[in-house]
């Protein structure tokens, strides 16, 4: 994965709000830490969500109409959208401050804006009991690759993967098959995924319930490619 600059260019913004209970936030190579342009942090939040009380309490927190604390954290530059130089800006909420279970502990909100704020598509609420975020960057387009962890009852299911964010919507393009996560979980590492696939087996034949273990192996980002190989 790489980020590429440059300083003639328009310049748009990726934003995800995230109410985090447990994430882990992947992003590689590391990212720089103040907003590109004349755009400011509070223009962000109301430009989501503009039926909403947005206020700053700080640098980079706000507090929403809820009295819930955000935190500007993260700015990861890449062309999402378009050819441009775009950024994706990462904003969580405090631990302390997580989300019911049944709302889900993860909860986070992307969304495409200008560089003068104004949103570019709509509004991505991404959430689940955990959450792993990360960005791979291909030689045309930037993407946020998002995976959710849900348990319930001692069963843990997955979904989510790999998003390219555009003027209309945020398209799933990895993997194809949305059934991938009946079998399947995956560990984001550096521009890597550890995937693990769920298999049945028995110690003999009379067997009549199977035992399940997890068969591992890694794929790595082709940026060329703009997918996991």
């Amino acid at each position: 994965m790489r980020i590429h600059h440059t300083s003639h260019v328009k310049l748009t913004i990726i934003a995800l709000i995230a109410l985090v209970g447990w994430a882990v936030i992947n992003l590689w190579p590391s990212p720089a830490g103040t907003l590109p342009g004349n755009l400011d942090g509070t223009e962000i939040m109301l430009s989501m969500f503009p039926g909403d009380s947005i206020t700053r309490s700080g640098e980079a927190t706000f507090i929403d109409g809820l009295g819930r604390t955000l935190l500007l954290n993260n700015i990861i530059s890449g062309a999402f959208v378009s050819d441009d130089q775009e950024a994706l800006v990462i904003v969580t909420r405090p631990g302390s401050e997580t989300t019911s279970h049944a709302e889900g502990l993860f909860q986070a909100y992307a969304a495409v804006l200008s560089s003068e704020g104004s949103l570019l598509g709509p509004v991505k609420e991404l959430q689940g009991d955990e959450g792993q975020i990360a960005v791979f960057i291909g030689t045309q387009r930037s993407y946020l690759f998002f995976v959710s962890a849900v348990t319930y009852q001692g069963d843990t299911s997955y979904a989510g993967g790999l998003f390219r964010a555009s003027r209309g919507d945020w398209t799933l393009v990895w993997p194809e098959d949305p059934s991938f996560w009946e079998q399947h979980s995956v560990e984001v590492s550096g521009d890597e995924l550890a995937v693990y696939r769920r298999e049945a087996y028995r110690d003999n034949p009379s067997q009549l319930i199977p035992f399940y273990r997890w068969v591992s192996h890694e794929l790595r980002w082709d940026p060329e490619a703009e997918t996991f190989r």
